[in-house]
């Protein structure tokens, strides 16, 4: 949910709306990940440039329901939108209809979730589903509610943690190629992931501490939306940050990657081709002309894995192909 209100925020930010969402719009980055995008931006377009409306009638059904009615599209009926969605990922069910009394509509959107325990999140529907858009709730109220935040996703933290523990050890050269590589081919992935890293760096450090996420794993309740962290853990909170494996900015960006996606045989070899000097091969010469980087750290680098400071298509797959 937290993801779906980043998006949400990110088009208001930018004095966008969609005015068509429903559950299809959005979809995962790929099968094993919980990463969230925006998929239908069709929408968005529409409104900037003559585009010809989709002529399929279920389309037009199915987000209809999804909007408030004898309302014009805004980023308040995309609020409303976002409320069905999350009625629909908590409950698998749309709300009930919306009926028409004495030309007035009637609605109550809560009656599917009377199973529902937590009052914080009902609250929220009900403040997001509101027919009177004038006292639906904004998205910058939506963004500020902390028990929305991914520090509340025990499932997403873990997944995190695990990609985390199981990535390899990268030499200097290996990490600057792999950032290239993920800002190059996997624009969107990369996007997100920093957007993650943002919100899970609260303090600004620009790092994570490993052992507060593993204590916000072992502290999340499932059975509650919101987040709370027990007086020990609070203690203790400095010592880990002290004592605890603190994670970069770009080393969760590769943690976090799709390495046997990337490292293929023809990304590896595009990037090599991108980098390489006159002569072929790869130096830390060639390779800082198109990336910022510490030269000097790369020329220690290559001398340790390659001979003179320069390595060969077939070196750099083998050094860049250990890391799937």
């Amino acid at each position: 949910m937290s993801q779906l209100i980043q998006i949400l925020n990110q088009l208001d930010t930018h004095h966008l709306y969609h005015g068509q969402l429903s559950i299809d719009s959005f979809s995962l980055v790929d099968e094993k990940s919980y990463y969230v995008k925006l998929t239908d931006i069709k929408p968005i377009y529409a409104q900037h440039r003559t585009l010809e409306p989709s002529k399929d009638l279920d389309d037009q059904i199915t987000y209809k329901r999804y909007q408030p009615p004898q309302e014009h599209s805004s980023i308040k009926s995309d609020v409303f939108a976002m409320g069905i969605i999350f009625h629909q990922l908590l409950t698998e069910k749309l709300p009930e209809k919306i009926k028409i009394i004495n030309n007035q509509p009637v609605w109550n959107p809560l009656t599917k979730l009377q199973d529902e325990n937590d009052e914080k999140m009902k609250k929220l529907l009900k403040s997001m589903m509101l027919l009177d858009n004038s006292k639906r709730i904004s998205v910058q109220q939506l963004a500020e509610k902390k028990f929305l935040s991914i520090l509340n996703n025990k499932d997403l933290i873990q997944e995190f943690l695990d990609k985390i523990s199981n990535c390899p050890s990268l030499n200097y050269f290996q990490k600057v190629i792999l950032n290239f590589m993920i800002s190059k081919f996997q624009t969107q992935e990369c996007k997100i992931i920093k957007q993650l890293f943002q919100i899970l760096d609260e303090n600004n450090e620009n790092f994570l501490h490993v052992n507060q996420l593993e204590q916000i794993c072992k502290n999340s309740n499932e059975n509650k939306v919101e987040f709370k962290i027990d007086s020990k853990a609070a203690n203790n909170k400095n010592d880990q940050q002290k004592n605890g494996k603190k994670i970069s900015d770009n080393d969760f960006l590769i943690a976090l990657s799709n390495r046997d996606k990337l490292l293929t045989e023809e990304y590896l070899e595009t990037t090599y081709n991108l980098l390489k000097n006159q002569n072929g091969l790869l130096s830390a010469k060639s390779i800082n002309k198109k990336i910022y980087i510490d030269q000097n750290q790369l020329i220690n680098e290559l001398e340790k894995i390659s001979f003179n400071g320069q390595i060969t298509i077939n070196e750099f797959k083998d050094i860049m192909q250990i890391l799937k």
